[in-house]
């Protein structure tokens, strides 16, 4: 499964032209389709050489064990 979504941002990769572009997506369904998790609230960043997925609390231990990505906790105010 890993490697479908690998796979996925790798071709989305093929669009982002330096070190300088990326992609920040917040709709649940293309975060869903990038990194394989589907939540309500959170970001998936995507940059030539890093995908991060960022949540909040509610959504951090869910996002260790389905995400396939690096996952960053989001502190809110």
């Amino acid at each position: 499964m890993k490697e479908l979504f690998e796979k996925r941002i790798n071709s989305l990769r093929s669009f982002i032209n330096s070190s300088k572009d990326a992609v920040l997506f917040t709709n649940e369904v293309n975060i869903g389709y990038f990194c394989g998790l589907f939540h309500s609230e959170g970001y998936l960043y995507v940059s030539e050489h890093r995908t991060v997925l960022i949540v909040d609390f509610r959504y951090f231990e869910a996002a260790q064990k389905k995400a396939y990505c690096d996952i960053s906790l989001c502190l809110r105010a």
